[in-house]
């Protein structure tokens, strides 16, 4: 489904259904998957007073980070599975 770490291919080999009719498709998905893990680490945040705060928000802004660039491929391909599960195939060019 992907070429490389973020890429898409242009469609499926076996049944041809077409991945990437345009970016902006897909960018929904993305900015809301990533609006919810952010407020996800937000209630981190409000929840956990570590006792050196300068640590303690590097530590998490540096697994925040991780956490949204490691799932970044699986919330592309969610969006995908979303055009795919709606029918929103127009038929038109990729």
């Amino acid at each position: 489904m992907f070429r490389g770490y973020y890429g898409l291919l242009p469609g499926c080999a076996k049944c041809r259904f077409p991945f990437a009719r345009a970016v902006e498709d897909h960018l929904g998905v993305i900015y809301i998957t990533t609006a919810i893990q952010t407020a996800a680490f937000a209630a981190i945040v409000l929840a956990y007073e570590p006792s050196r705060p300068w640590l303690g928000r590097g530590i998490l802004a540096a697994a925040a980070l991780g956490v949204m660039l490691l799932n970044l491929p699986n919330r592309k391909g969610l969006a995908v599975a979303i055009d795919y599960l709606t029918g929103n195939d127009d038929g038109g060019p990729i």
